[in-house]
């Protein structure tokens, strides 16, 4: 569990600011409706970050996980290839 609770805790954490940036997504929907562009740059640093951040975690917990399964994490049984 030492190796995979961290990982849970990455997944948590996409899960939680995924969430944010939909409703500040929606928030900025909203403003450009009404000609305000203000959160567009904010909005577009953020997502980039993230998604940058958040896509090499998901890589990397993928692997960890095939890893701690010894063996049987490369096989088609273990379910990581579909």
């Amino acid at each position: 569990m030492y190796k995979l609770g961290p990982l849970l805790a990455r997944g948590f954490i996409m899960q939680v600011n995924g969430e944010l940036a939909a409703r500040r997504h929606q928030q900025l929907l909203t403003d450009i409706k009404q000609g305000n562009f203000a959160l567009m740059d904010e909005s577009h640093h953020f997502l980039s970050g993230f998604k940058s951040l958040f896509t090499d975690w998901a890589y990397n917990s993928i692997e960890e996980s095939r890893i701690a399964c010894g063996g049987a994490g490369y096989t088609k049984w273990a379910g990581f290839a579909e």
